[in-house]
């Protein structure tokens, strides 16, 4: 388990940010291009764990933030003869040891900021946040991306994991993945999608079955993103009036502010 700085007992200071654990997992074998293995690097040469440290007057920081860099390196390659060698067994080992890492560094107190590779990693963030926080109560989820990600073996095209990891997370898909999921505790109600804009048919009657919420690039377009954006923040936290009440409400969303990033200039308002 990494070695992470233990935060006060008393939380963090007042105008100080939360600590972040930033977990780099390199791992492209759920993608066709396992290129996408370099992207944690990418991050990091660039500055990344230096720009979180620094504090953002925008949301009222004042303080600089602990930032923590747990890298997970390669692992030991199974012998042929364990049976653990195909990609998808790869990809639960790797799950199994994000998942691991993640809870941990939520007990700590820290926030989890995981640097893929390529989308199957959201299958062990995801177990990982839903383990930490199961005494609380179900995991909501606002999911940001342009695709569904909810394919199956059964109607996936290219057969690879990084389209399946939500059908995963909803407990549809390979055995040995659904298997490793369970528990996550995702409730679909408290899901919400946004940004979508290429997807195929059969994700969409899975998770249009399951009640889930796409917010498309169309929509955001009409609406405006603020507004889209707090509509799926209430469905993943069980607000009323978003598909919840206070008995129903979820414990924890964890949503990363991608507009903070952007520059200032950018319109959000709905388009005429």
């Amino acid at each position: 388990m990494p070695n992470l700085s233990k935060p006060p007992r008393l939380g963090v200071p007042a105008g100080a940010p939360s600590p972040i654990a930033l977990i780099a997992l390199p791992v492209g074998v759920g993608a066709p291009d396992p290129g996408c293995a370099k992207g944690p690097d990418a991050l990091l040469a660039q500055g990344l764990e230096e720009r979180l440290r620094k504090p953002d007057p925008t949301l009222g920081q004042t303080r600089g933030r602990t930032v923590e860099v747990i890298r997970l390196g390669p692992m030991s390659t199974p012998t042929r003869s364990s049976g653990a060698t195909s990609p998808t067994s790869t990809i639960r080992r790797h799950a199994e040891r994000l998942a691991a890492t993640v809870a941990e560094c939520i007990r700590r107190g820290y926030q989890p900021l995981v640097l893929g590779g390529d989308h199957a990693c959201a299958i062990g963030t995801w177990k990982g946040v839903a383990e930490a926080v199961a005494h609380q109560g179900s995991v909501g989820l606002v999911w940001l991306d342009a695709h569904l990600d909810a394919h199956t073996p059964a109607t996936s095209p290219s057969g690879m994991v990084h389209g399946m990891p939500l059908a995963v997370l909803l407990g549809h898909g390979d055995a040995r993945l659904v298997g490793l999921a369970q528990g996550a505790g995702i409730d679909p109600r408290h899901l919400c999608l946004v940004g979508v804009r290429s997807f195929e048919a059969e994700e969409s009657a899975l998770l249009a079955g399951l009640g889930v919420r796409i917010i498309q690039m169309a929509e955001i377009d009409s609406r405006g993103l603020v507004t889209t954006l707090r509509e799926a923040i209430e469905i993943a936290s069980g607000a009323p009036g978003a598909g919840g009440s206070p008995s129903t409400s979820t414990s924890w969303t964890l949503w990363m502010p991608l507009v903070s990033a952007l520059p200032s200039p950018m319109d959000w308002s709905p388009k005429s």
